[in-house]
């Protein structure tokens, strides 16, 4: 018997219209690894490597493709370990995004014709290996370690200008080998202090997102330079939490994300350039963790002190912390964590899932149901998010239904969400709109899931069986489903 709480219930949930849209990001998130050891010249090594990688539940590998002065074109280590990262990706069916950079700020492409060779150099790998569409221009221009000169004799940006210069030329040579190509500009480190007398030089990416704009704005240009904003929202340092705001700062981490998108805006809007609007990837975020004293001889020499390490318990939990941040966060496409598998120099990233020796940390496990939730589109409650539901429902045949009615016996039907999803079902009295039968509950994303009627003999009429379907976090409008009519005599 449909009780009255049970009814109203379901009369509610099916009346359920809610205009708001779902937003981009989402359960769409995607979630890849930025990993240096997929550059392998074994193809069994990169397998290997990538295989571990889509055990741990990543999506996607991020890379890069090094760029040096008077380089135009691969050469024959570039041929081969992309080559293997090219052909792992396809048997373990992983997409790919590179990152074409140069090494570090002394080989920065300031001239001219060292744009143009670099430009080159990205094109080729484009048309060398098609299925490589995301491609990443530069890394942290913004910092002296990888883009230098960072200011002029006046202490104007000219960071700002030369990459802005880079990057138009790059976009054009990856749109002449295919339009599809997804260019992806930025790559922009969280920090930077914008003082020229400074022994280490740099910009905040506030200032260095600003002056770009500025750049694109006085050349005249009536395109893009970009399709995608990439960014590295790092914390101060690992023990730092991810939710940590810097409101009174030209710092930009990865709770600062109003922030980013207000400079991306003011940078841009009004122009061809899309600006607050512009799809972002985080392309690098790292947390690192302590090495147990176990694992400890795998590594060489020490941690800095100002890295401040977590537990790798605490690392799974604020990874966790952070990809519901970026869940939330509408504009953001893809978020690739600083790595899959630890650096074996402390000096370095012990960032990864798996420890040096590639067995698992005990973070895994936290950061591999982290990643489930997010498609599952459970893993945070997000202001203003709506998610819509996807269901296949399979109803019983009408003379199957009517035989099990007559009886008293169960009638069933199976439902599959795409997302975690609360359901209302019933049986409906066709001649008179009226529940008579009625079952709540909620099934697991991509799980298919028996729902069962209380064992009741209806009387003799026409029914229908009906169902309602709401994502169960984050609901958005509902998917209703209808079975054929069928007949008790």
């Amino acid at each position: 018997m449909c009780t009255p709480v049970r009814r109203i219930f379901f009369v509610v949930l099916f009346a359920l219209v809610l205009a708001s849209p779902a937003r981009a990001g989402g359960p769409s998130l995607l979630i890849g690894a930025n990993e240096g050891l997929l550059l392998r010249t074994s193809l069994v090594e990169t397998k290997a490597n990538m295989a571990l990688a889509k055990l741990a539940g990543f999506k996607a590998v991020n890379f890069h493709a090094f760029w040096w002065p008077e380089v135009t074109s691969l050469r024959e280590y570039d041929q081969q370990t992309l080559g293997n990262v090219s052909a792992a990706s396809r048997l373990l069916g992983i997409p790919v995004y590179v990152a074409v950079t140069n090494t570090r700020g002394a080989y920065t492409p300031v001239t001219e014709e060292q744009r143009g060779q670099f430009a080159q150099f990205a094109a080729s790998v484009a048309e060398e290996f098609p299925t490589f569409t995301k491609v990443i221009v530069g890394n942290e221009p913004n910092l002296n370690n990888f883009w230098a000169p960072q200011f002029d004799s006046s202490g104007g940006n000219l960071a700002a200008r030369t990459y802005e210069r880079v990057l138009a030329d790059t976009y054009d040579a990856l749109k002449a080998v295919s339009p599809k190509i997804t260019v992806i500009g930025g790559a922009v480190s969280p920090r930077g202090h914008d003082n020229p007398a400074a022994s280490s030089k740099s910009h905040s990416p506030t200032a260095f997102i600003r002056d770009l704009g500025q750049v694109y704005r006085a050349s005249g240009r009536q395109k893009p330079i970009m399709d995608w904003f990439a960014f590295h929202p790092y914390g101060a340092n690992s023990s730092e939490l991810p939710s940590t705001r810097h409101p009174t700062s030209t710092n930009i981490t990865l709770a600062d994300y109003d922030k980013l998108v207000s400079a991306l805006g003011q940078a841009f809007d009004g122009t061809k350039q899309v600006g607050a609007q512009i799809p972002i990837v985080y392309d690098e975020y790292g947390i690192q963790s302590t090495i147990p004293k176990s694992k400890i001889k795998k590594y060489t020499h020490s941690e800095q002190a100002s890295t401040k390490p977590v537990p790798p318990d605490v690392q799974g939990e604020r990874y966790k912390e952070a990809l519901g941040i970026a869940f939330c966060q509408p504009t953001v496409k893809a978020m690739f964590l600083y790595h899959a598998f630890d650096e074996p120099d402390l000096g370095r990233w012990q960032s990864g899932l798996y420890y040096a020796d590639h067995t698992p940390k005990p973070s895994l496990p936290l950061v591999r149901q982290a990643f489930q939730e997010i498609g599952r589109g459970v893993i945070a409650r997000c202001p203003g998010m709506r998610l819509p539901v996807k269901a296949t429902v399979t109803f019983p045949a009408p003379p199957k239904a009517a035989s099990a009615g007559k009886r008293g016996s169960s009638i069933q039907f199976q439902l599959t969400c795409n997302l975690d999803c609360d359901y209302t079902s019933g049986v409906i009295d066709l001649s008179g709109g009226r529940s008579i039968l009625a079952e709540l509950g909620q099934a697991i994303g991509g799980k298919t899931r028996a729902v069962r009627f209380p064992a009741r003999a209806l009387p003799k009429g026409r029914y229908r069986i009906v169902v309602s379907l709401v994502a169960a976090v984050n609901p958005g409008r509902a998917s209703r489903k209808a079975s054929l009519p069928f007949v008790v005599r």
